[in-house]
């Protein structure tokens, strides 16, 4: 830990960010600053980053409306607290692999990360809140995650998907808040691959990881589901343009009580590989 202080140097302040980045996580009001950041390090000195670290000196509210302390944050349920510098070694992803009809699919064991559906004032006039193709979270996937997670060389291997967003993958009749399908590299499930891919209830629980609980990923403390966390999926709710469908601690799909600007939700990421 002293080494890895050593190299990560003075954390970020108002006046210096010392090279730290922010998550951006505050949009407003806009004369409050920006409160968590983070900082990749290349800890041998190899051109490859070893260790992310995560530094915050106010708490991420469980939504972004509510006002930001601990009382309103999963943090320190956690365990972790503010103005400490905390230490995530980059390992390799596990992932369940599906090949059928001559394609790979994979999906993520692990919850990867929390990052909120949807970010205040993100959306274009006319657009619904629940419209996956306008979500933060696709944009997360696509650029933070994608350019984060994977090299060059790994890159090579992600195909470029069309992701339906029709009714067709909402497991609904009918549905008045479907979106155009997407093309990406990285995609959430929907209701529909849910229900395909993960055959019981038990298969489709998951955990997330420490650097997902240090953004304030819910954790589960139920005798029945303990360490089990919930998860998104890119079908909307049909009833209400707020809501998605998400995946409880206990593995069933709730249709969408959520609110989209929860924090505390979390983001299993799935991809199609082709392998030379």
């Amino acid at each position: 830990i002293e080494e890895l202080n050593v190299k990560v140097g003075a954390v970020p302040t108002t006046d210096d960010l010392n090279d730290w980045i922010s998550y951006k996580y505050r949009k407003s009001p806009a004369d409050l600053p920006d409160y968590m950041f983070y900082k990749d390090i290349d800890y041998d000195d190899n051109g490859t980053n070893d260790y992310r670290a995560v530094y915050f000196n106010n708490y991420r509210s469980v939504t972004t409306s509510d006002q930001n302390n601990a009382d309103n944050s999963i943090q320190d349920d956690n365990g972790y607290f503010i103005n400490n510098i905390y230490y995530f070694e980059y390992e390799p992803i596990s992932w369940t692999s599906i090949t059928e009809d001559g394609k790979t699919i994979l999906i993520s064991n692990l919850i990867i990360d929390s990052p909120t559906f949807i970010k205040n004032g993100s959306y274009p006039t006319g657009i619904e809140k629940n419209n996956y193709e306008y979500s933060n979270i696709r944009e997360f996937l696509n650029d933070g995650f994608y350019n984060t997670a994977f090299n060059d060389s790994e890159k090579e291997s992600i195909l470029t998907t069309l992701v339906d967003n029709s009714l067709a993958s909402t497991n609904d009749e009918e549905n008045q808040y479907v979106c155009n399908d997407t093309e990406d590299k990285i995609f959430l499930l929907s209701a529909v691959e849910k229900s395909k891919y993960f055959k019981t209830v038990n298969s489709a629980k998951a955990k997330g990881t420490d650097y997902a609980k240090c953004q304030g990923l819910l954790v589960s403390t139920n005798e029945a589901t303990a360490g089990y966390s919930r998860w998104f999926l890119r079908s909307p709710n049909k009833d209400m343009n707020y809501r998605m469908y998400v995946i409880q601690e206990s593995g069933y799909t709730q249709p969408g009580m959520y609110n989209l600007y929860s924090t505390n939700i979390g983001a299993r990421p799935a991809l199609y590989v082709e392998f030379e």
